[in-house]
Order: structure tokens, then C-alpha cells, then sequence
């Protein structure tokens, strides 16, 4: 079981407003009661599968085909009375059992669909597990309509007692019209004429009246004037009418009573739909809450560590969305030797928000849900989660806020080990600053000794020391703009920062006769250590923006220095080849003359030998003899072709790709042997000399296979104007655009569009990486806001 210290500590970290954002997304009443509060667990594959499933249902919300659950009333109960056999449920109690086989009945034509089972295998099982038919809806149908009311058809005897019913209505009517025109007549009725007393229709008679009319008299008026008769001539009439009354409310009981014993022989499968449901509801809840803060899943590790890309706190980001502020990302890496961040910088510069974000989103992890994250991010498992955040002071047990944190400590100092998330704000504040501080450095060595990860913030400065020269502790910082005097909200690891104590008084407007006091007062060490990290942080960006440069022009160098080498040898080759080409066509129409020679010879050698002769045979034989020199001039190319291809390649070995020399097709060298490779061309194995091979490299042979593609693809005439690749993975994303964009390429559209969603916008950034490798392609805009905005990429085709 994961523990959490103080009790306090979701409070604190706002983890609580967490659950019960997420708790208003759920449909039923009784998903809240029984999946809140939130619980954290520590198991990868129930975490895994957890972030599985919730990821089917947010792609299939960002597809609009979310899986359907709707809102019904509780059936818990209802499950208590079906299980007892012979117990009849009442019309509400089926009505609400109705409800929910709606639900099950939407799942089932929903997981029909194989596009669904394919996009949602997890949940596709889930519901299959409870194995369920329609037989039991189709018994509810037979007697309730689309509106929940009884069917007046609902049986034969129930049609013909309600036809009974009507007609002995319509009788009573009549008689009562006629009753009422008499009585109406005669002067006997109050203004009112009629009513209706216990359940019986009755005349309403002025009271001097009422001796005059036969009949039974249910009721009086308050003030006496008026009396209520059931006239004679309708009592039994009346009876009659009360009596169908009762058969078909016996009727009813009787369709309830065989509907409820249908329901108890479905008791087994109704339990476990209805926890299916709940569960449903659950995961639902939690892919739209994902989708409002951008909720990603990570890949997750059965170890202590922290790798978060791209980290937002997620209630600062839905403050900020609404306003389109931009919510500063972090990254933080908290692994191997680097367990315990020790973070510093200015006040009011975001240190608290990345300390609490990052407990924050590790707890919404293990709750299984998605999390506010690049997709590239890494995370890990922690069995504890302890925590120093806010004032701690206790008037009840007479303590003062350090002494409150001492105690803090000291239990923290017992439970914490290799396997605790730690999270500590303002470490050894509130006493004196060198007794706190030397206390605090005590304190962090021992957590380290366990090591124990986690993210303390202070202003001590020989914690930032200590984090320097000790093993298992970093330094981070918020960069702070010193040119403009605000915190840029950044988080720097691996350096320290500084308080900026000055510089934030001189931007909140104190008298800058104060600060200089202050500046003059304070310790001239302390004033040292602050303009040295300073100047450190100054130079070290400086540095880092330096050695990118560096980086992108010697990336740029190598480059350009290999494309030159690869176009220069290309380049020789490609001469040399065209001087074979040349040659062996020379050496080709030689040969042809060389034969017509041959046969010329053959018929010389049986005709006279004139001095004509003579001439003619020297002709024929210095014919020949050229043809000779060219086929050995044509031979010197053809090894000087070769030799150069062979100097430019890699031994063949075991396992290399390569391809026949004088062809195109590539294959795979199975083994050698000798001078003999056993190559896999397609279907086949083949022995061909080494001599004849020329290596491919791997990159080559694929795209070779993607030439293949692209030339069953070229047989394609049509292509979808319309691309969904959200939700997918970068490699997934990227296969199935080249695939793509090679039709829209091949077919004769002037624009498709991609739909990728917004989120990070790291699967919009692919699909400009990918439409630059395209000549074809003239440009690529957005819609209109309204339209989709830059979730949606147009491509523009030439």
C-alpha cells in the first residue's frame, strides 16, 4: 500500500481539487461513492493498464466516437432484492433497471463495430467478460414503451381489461352527462357540477338539494353548502369500473413479478454489467479530464526515478487556458545519481509550482490517470510520498512552526527510504539562519544516505554548495531576466540560483536608498556567493547558447563535408560508368562488325588471291584487332568501376544487405562461404559470387522497400482528403504519412488535411518535418480558429 505523510500533504499539493474536478466528470452517483477518494497504487502492470485504458477512451473522445455511458439512476439495491428469488421490484426499481440495460444495449452496438474493437481493445474485452444478450432487454420492452410507461399491450388479458376500461369510462361518462343535464335542469347544482371524492365521480349539489337525488354522499364542503353525491343511477357502474381498476393493477403486479424473476436469473451477469458500468464511467471521466489539461501517457518503470519532458502543473494550466496564458513547461530528470533536487532562485519565480508539479503529476500517475507531460517523458513507481509544505505551526499542541517542522523531520527521517518521493519548501527556514541551515544540511545527508529522491527548494546557500560537491544531490534554478528584472519562470538544472534579493526589491519600487543601505549591511561573503552565482548563471547561458551555436555549425560542417565527399565519389563513378557505357556500346557495334568480318573471312579464304584480295584481308584483320583493344579497354573501366565501388563499402558479411551489381533487386547474405554468399532475394535463396554483390546499407534497403510501396501506391487513383493521426505515436505517425502523402502525391488532389490535434504540437511539428521531403508540395497553412486552428494542417499540393 502506497503511504502518504502528514496526512495533510493531498491538501497541501491541492491533489484533493484534483479529485474532485475529476469527480464531477463522472455520470453516476455511484462511480463517486465508490471510486472516491482517489488511491494511489504502486503495481506497474495495474498502472499500465490503468493509463491503457483511459488512453482508449480520451482517443476515442478526440475521434468523437467516445464510448457511450450515460447517466442512470443507482441500481445497487435493486441488485440486493433481484438476487432473492421470488422478490418483485417495483416500477421505479424496474424502471431504473430498464436504464441501465439502455447503457449495456448502447455497448454492445458500439463493440460491434470492429473499427471500435480495433481502437479499444481493453475496454472491448472488458465488456465481453460480462457476456451479455438482449433477451433480458427485450423482456422489459414487451411491457415498457420509449417514454418508461406500461404498454396498455404489454399482455393479452392487461389489452383487454384496459379495452373493458375505456368502455365502461365511456358509459359512466354518458350516463353522468345526463345525470348532470337533469340535475343542471332542475336547479339543483352548485356552481362547480361535479367532482371527484374518493376516488369516485360525484355531482356537487347545493345542500338544500340534496334530499332530492338518491345516492350515497362521500363529503361535504367546509362552509356546508355544498354536498357530494354519488348518484344511484352510476354506483354500480362505478363498482363495475373500480373492480377492472383492481384487475389490471393485478395484471401489472403479475408482469412485474414475472419480469423481476427474469431479472433474478440474470442476477449473476446484471452484477457484474453494473460494476462494468461503474468502472466505464470511471475511465470515461478520467479521458475527458485528461483532455481539458492535455494529459499524456509516459512510459512507466517499475523504479524510483523522475524524467518529466514538458511538465505542467495541471490546475495552473486550466487557470491559465481559458485566458490563452502561457503556462511555462519544466523538465526535470531525477535519476541514478541525481536523486534529491536541491532548487533555488528568487521569490515569486515559480520554485513552490515545479516542486509541487512534480509530487503532483508522480500522484496523478499512480491514480492512474494521464498526466501532464511530453509523451516522451519517463517515469517511475514510489512506495511513499512525504512532504513539508505550508505553515506547520500548532497553537493546539503549543508549538511553533520550525519546532512543527523539526517533528516533521524526524518522522520523515523514519519512514523515508530508496523508494520515498520527497518534497520540502523553504528547507531550515523559520529560526535562525546558520542554526537552520547547518540543521537543514544535516538533514538533506541523511535523506540522502537513503536515498531518497525527491525536490527541496531553499535560499540556504551552503545547501547549494553541499548539492555541488555530493553525490545523489543536483542543483537547479529559476532563471531569473536580470535585464528586466522579472523571473522568466524557467527551471535550469544543474546549476544553482540566485535569491535576487536586490534586484526584486528595485523592481517592486523601494526606495533606492533603502536597498543600497541594505547592500551595505549585509555580510560581504553572503553579497560574494549571490554576484558569483550570478555572474555564473550569467556566463553559463552565455556558454550554453555559445556551444549550441558551435554544435549546429559543426553539424552543419560534417555535413556538408560528407555530402561533398558522397557527391564527389558519385560523381567519379557515375564518369566512369558513362565511359563503360560508351565502351561497351563501341565494343557492342564492333562486335557485330567483327562477325560480319568473320563470315567475311570464311567466304574470302574460297576466291582467287588478288592484290585486291590481299588489301581487303589486311582491312579485315585490323578490324578485328580493334575490336579486341576495346573489349580490354572496356575490361580496365569495368575494374576501375569496380574497385571503386568496393573501396567505398564495408566488408559483406552475415546479415548485410546487398544487391546483384549489374541489377537492382536487394537481398539478405544468409552466410558465407568461400567466395560464395547465400543471398534471400524475396521468397528465394540463391548462391552468387562476392564479386557480383555490392553492399546496400540498411537505410537504403529501406528505402528501396518504400520505392516498392510507392509503386503498388502509384496504381491508386483516389485518395482520402482527410488524415487522423491523433492520438498516435511518433513513429506511427510518421509511417502512415509518407504512405499518405505519397498517394496524395500520386492522385490528382490540390489539398489534404491533417488532423493532429493541438496538445504539445509535437505531431504537428512531424507533419512539417515530413511535407519538406516532398518537391510536390507548395505549402502548409492552417484554418480559421473556428475551423480546427493549428490542430488541423492543410498541405497544399503543386
Amino acid at each position: 500500500m502506497v503511504s502518504i505523510f502528514p496526512n495533510s500533504l493531498f491538501q497541501n499539493l491541492e491533489f484533493d481539487k484534483i479529485s474532485n474536478l475529476l469527480k464531477e466528470y463522472c455520470l453516476i452517483q455511484d462511480t463517486r461513492a465508490k471510486y472516491f477518494p482517489l488511491h494511489l497504487e504502486y503495481s506497474k502492470n495495474w498502472i499500465d493498464k490503468s493509463l491503457d485504458e483511459v488512453l482508449e477512451f480520451k482517443n476515442s473522445y478526440e475521434q468523437n466516437e467516445l464510448i457511450p455511458v450515460n447517466a442512470c439512476e443507482s441500481i445497487q439495491e435493486s441488485l440486493e432484492y433481484i438476487s432473492v428469488e421470488g422478490f418483485v421490484l417495483e416500477q421505479e426499481s424496474l424502471m431504473h433497471v430498464l436504464l441501465f440495460l439502455l447503457n449495456l444495449e448502447g455497448l454492445q452496438s458500439y463493440f460491434k463495430d470492429d473499427a471500435h474493437i480495433k481502437n479499444c481493445p481493453l475496454a472491448s474485452v472488458a465488456f465481453q467478460l460480462i457476456e451479455y444478450n438482449s433477451d433480458l432487454f427485450k423482456e422489459f420492452r414487451i411491457i415498457f414503451d420509449d417514454k418508461g410507461q406500461i404498454r396498455a399491450d404489454a399482455s393479452p388479458a392487461l389489452k383487454s381489461i384496459s379495452n373493458t376500461i375505456k368502455a365502461k369510462g365511456y358509459e359512466i361518462d354518458q350516463v353522468f352527462k345526463s345525470l348532470l343535464f337533469d340535475y343542471r335542469k332542475n336547479g339543483w347544482l352548485s356552481e362547480a357540477g361535479e367532482s371527484v371524492r374518493n376516488h369516485r365521480r360525484v355531482v356537487a349539489v347545493a345542500s338544500e338539494h340534496k334530499r332530492k337525488i338518491k345516492g350515497i354522499i362521500h363529503d361535504e364542503s367546509t362552509s356546508g353548502k355544498t354536498t357530494f353525491i354519488e348518484p344511484d343511477a352510476i354506483i354500480e357502474k362505478n363498482n363495475e369500473l373500480f373492480s377492472l381498476e383492481i384487475q389490471y393493477q393485478n395484471e401489472i403486479l403479475r408482469l412485474f413479478k414475472v419480469l423481476s424473476q427474469h431479472c433474478h436469473a440474470h442476477a449473476s451477469m446484471l452484477t457484474n454489467a453494473w460494476e462494468m458500468l461503474l468502472y466505464f464511467d470511471f475511465v470515461r471521466a478520467k479521458a475527458l479530464f485528461a483532455s481539458k489539461y492535455e494529459g499524456f501517457r509516459p512510459e512507466v518503470f517499475d523504479k524510483p526515478q523522475l524524467k518529466i519532458r514538458a511538465g505542467k502543473h495541471p490546475l495552473l494550466f486550466l487557470k491559465n487556458k481559458p485566458s490563452q496564458k502561457v503556462t511555462v513547461p519544466f523538465d526535470l530528470i531525477l535519476i541514478g545519481e541525481n536523486r534529491i533536487l536541491i532548487l533555488s532562485g528568487p521569490n515569486a519565480g515559480g520554485k513552490s509550482v515545479v516542486m509541487k508539479s512534480a509530487m503532483l503529476i508522480q500522484l496523478m500517475l499512480q491514480a492512474g490517470m494521464l498526466v501532464p507531460v511530453h509523451e516522451a517523458s519517463e517515469m517511475g513507481i514510489f512506495q511513499s510520498f512525504l512532504g513539508d509544505i505550508g505553515d506547520h505551526q500548532s497553537l493546539e499542541e503549543d508549538l511553533s512552526t520550525y519546532s512543527s517542522r523539526l517533528l516533521l523531520m524526524k518522522q520523515f527521517l523514519e519512514h523515508a527510504d530508496n523508494r520515498s518521493l520527497i518534497v520540502i519548501d523553504e528547507f531550515g527556514s523559520g529560526t535562525d539562519p546558520k542554526l537552520g541551515a547547518a540543521i537543514a544540511e544535516s538533514i538533506l545527508l541523511a535523506l540522502n544516505k537513503r536515498q531518497t529522491f525527491g525536490v527541496i527548494t531553499t535560499h540556504y546557500s551552503n545547501l547549494k554548495v553541499l548539492a555541488f560537491r555530493t553525490r545523489g544531490l543536483v542543483n537547479g534554478a529559476m532563471v531569473f531576466d536580470t535585464e528586466h528584472l522579472k523571473p522568466t519562470f524557467q527551471l535550469k538544472v544543474g546549476r544553482p540560483g540566485s535569491s535576487y534579493a536586490f534586484e526584486v526589491a528595485y523592481r517592486s519600487g523601494l526606495d533606492p536608498q533603502v536597498i543600497e543601505h541594505a547592500k551595505n549591511r549585509t555580510n560581504q561573503d553572503q553579497k560574494e556567493l549571490e554576484t558569483l552565482l550570478i555572474d555564473l548563471q550569467r556566463d553559463k547561458m552565455n556558454l550554453e547558447d555559445q556551444l549550441v551555436r558551435m554544435k549546429n555549425k559543426e553539424e552543419g560542417l560534417d555535413k556538408l563535408v560528407k555530402s561533398y565527399e558522397v557527391m564527389a565519389f558519385e560523381l567519379e563513378l557515375k564518369k566512369k560508368k558513362l565511359k563503360v557505357d560508351q565502351k561497351s556500346w563501341e565494343v557492342n557495334a564492333s562486335k557485330e562488325l567483327a562477325l560480319k568480318v568473320s563470315k567475311a573471312l570464311k567466304d574470302f579464304n574460297t576466291l582467287p588471291k588478288t592484290k585486291g584480295a590481299k588489301e581487303i584481308l589486311e582491312h579485315l584483320t585490323q578490324v578485328k584487332e580493334e575490336v579486341q583493344v576495346k573489349e580490354q579497354e572496356l575490361n580496365k573501366l569495368s575494374s576501375e568501376v569496380f574497385a571503386l565501388e568496393k573501396g567505398n563499402q564495408s566488408p559483406i558479411e552475415e546479415g548485410s544487405f546487398v544487391r546483384l551489381r549489374q541489377g537492382s533487386e536487394t537481398g539478405k547474405v544468409m552466410s558465407i562461404r568461400k567466395n560464395q554468399a547465400a543471398v534471400a532475394l524475396g521468397s528465394m535463396t540463391v548462391n552468387l559470387p562476392i564479386r557480383d554483390l555490392v553492399l546496400v546499407k540498411e537505410k537504403d534497403q529501406e528505402l528501396r522497400t518504400d520505392n516498392r510501396i510507392k509503386t503498388v501506391l502509384a496504381e491508386e487513383k483516389t485518395v482520402d482528403p482527410t488524415l487522423d493521426i491523433r492520438g498516435m505515436s511518433k513513429a506511427q505517425a510518421i509511417e502512415l504519412l509518407q504512405h499518405y502523402l505519397d498517394r496524395a502525391l500520386l492522385s490528382n488532389v490540390h489539398e489534404v488535411k491533417i488532423l493532429h490535434g493541438k496538445g504539445t504540437g509535437i505531431l504537428r511539428d512531424i507533419v512539417k518535418q515530413q511535407v519538406k521531403q516532398y518537391k510536390g508540395i507548395s505549402q502548409v497553412t492552417h484554418p480559421p480558429r473556428e475551423a480546427g486552428g493549428d490542430g488541423i494542417s492543410i498541405v497544399h499540393i503543386r
